[in-house]
């Protein structure tokens, strides 16, 4: 219950958090943010080392530019922001569960690199492909 309550309480004070914030997300291309958003994406490589067999992660983008998801262990909330060929993605809560050992590490990977995508694109196989300038990757299915 607590931490069913926790999660609500969390997920809601970053929706909160990102409504009140005097910028708001960067101009986002109509075109080009319709291939984020939509139904949710399931990552199934991260930085090239794949994930864990039985762990979740996963993402869905909001049309006014709110991030969720889980990050393997943990529920993520976030924002993202699209500017001309840019994509941001700063996510900003996170539950605090513990998990073992090397999941929490997947968890870390995953969230590092979302903190370092610049770019995206959807391949000609439909998975959504999360670029940092390091040429480091996140891969995800619908």
């Amino acid at each position: 219950m607590i931490k069913a309550f926790s999660l609500v309480t969390i997920t809601a004070g970053a929706f909160v958090l990102s409504a009140c914030s005097t910028a708001g997300p960067a101009r986002t291309p109509s075109g080009k943010a319709k291939g984020l958003q939509g139904d949710e994406w399931s990552v199934e490589d991260i930085g090239g080392r794949g994930i864990m067999d039985g762990s979740r992660v996963t993402l869905l983008f909001g049309s006014a530019g709110e991030l969720a998801g889980s990050a393997t262990c943990n529920r993520l909330v976030g924002t993202y922001a699209l500017a001309d060929n840019t994509l941001s993605i700063s996510p900003t809560g996170l539950t605090r569960m513990a998990c073992p050992p090397a999941l929490m590490d997947q968890e870390r990977r995953f969230v590092n690199l979302l903190r370092h995508v610049r770019r995206f694109h959807v391949d000609g196989t439909g998975a959504l492909v999360l670029e940092t300038s390091a040429g480091d990757k996140i891969i995800a299915r619908r």
